[in-house]
């Protein structure tokens, strides 16, 4: 069994002009909880380059990326199991197209006992309103 993970990430935002980049080797063993901050595991991709003889993205240099860990949105937080739901719920909720799959994501929610909040609610009130006017058409 590894000892170790790697990850390479390459993000890419629209309101940034560099893309963000970020490496990470991570112990292959639970994280402790009161471990919150992903920037702990973060090494340069020369390092896990050296490590795995893999080359990721060569077009990519410091001098035309930024870390990951330091942009305003990349704060390398690790969320955890509630916040880690509910943002594949909120993903899942951009691309509804039914008052099922509506009802589907409400479903998931109670199942999970996570009650959505004030944004999140009015997120779902939103898409619920969109389809019925759909539906009149």
């Amino acid at each position: 069994m590894p000892t170790h993970l790697f990850k390479v990430v390459t993000a890419y935002n629209s309101k940034n002009e560099k893309p963000a980049v970020g490496a990470f080797i991570v112990p292959n063993v639970p994280i402790k909880r009161e471990i919150n901050e992903l920037s702990k595991y973060e090494v340069s991709i020369k390092e896990i380059q050296q490590l795995t003889g893999f080359v990721f993205n060569p077009e990519l240099t410091s001098d035309n990326t930024v870390g990951l860990c330091t942009t305003d949105s990349g704060n390398c937080k690790l969320k955890d199991w509630k916040e880690f739901e509910l943002y594949f719920i909120k993903r899942r909720l951009e691309n509804v197209r039914s008052s099922k799959e509506l009802d589907d994501i409400m479903a998931q929610l109670q199942k999970l006992g996570i009650k959505p909040d004030k944004k999140l609610m009015a997120q779902i009130d939103e898409k619920s309103l969109d389809l019925k006017m759909q539906q009149m058409k």
